[in-house]
């Protein structure tokens, strides 16, 4: 979790610079800059982005777990949550979901994936650029 802490933090900060107002004219544009660099705490700044992290994996909200992680592979990493070793996980999900509990399974995870219009409509977009 660390790792995902330290992302969000820099996503963070990334962000605050990128929506600086910047002038074109050199003394205020030095002094909206270094104004934004005093506002940014890296200490606080990473504080909070843990607090969030930790505020969802206590509560257990999957869902805000999964907007808060920038992790491509986390059901890789997640069986341990369920007693199940990690890399047996997604095996074990699939083979859930070919049981009678496969439509209730699909259907407690579906809120959490893209649709196939999101998806089809992605792929489009990625076409045109």
């Amino acid at each position: 979790m660390n790792g995902q802490v330290c992302g969000a933090t820099i996503a963070e900060i990334k962000h605050r610079l990128s929506t600086a107002e910047i002038s074109k004219n050199k003394r205020e544009a030095e002094t909206s800059l270094n104004s934004t660099l005093e506002a940014i705490n890296f200490g606080s700044i990473h504080n909070e982005c843990a607090t969030r992290f930790q505020q969802a994996v206590a509560n257990k909200d999957y869902g805000h777990i999964l907007s808060l992680f920038n992790y491509k592979d986390i059901s890789q990493s997640v069986g341990h949550y369920f007693s199940v070793d990690n890399k047996d996980y997604c095996d074990l999900v699939l083979r859930l979901i070919n049981t009678e509990k496969g439509s209730e399974i699909i259907a407690s995870l579906s809120g959490y994936l893209p649709s196939e219009n999101d998806i089809l409509l992605n792929l489009e977009q990625e076409g045109e650029a």
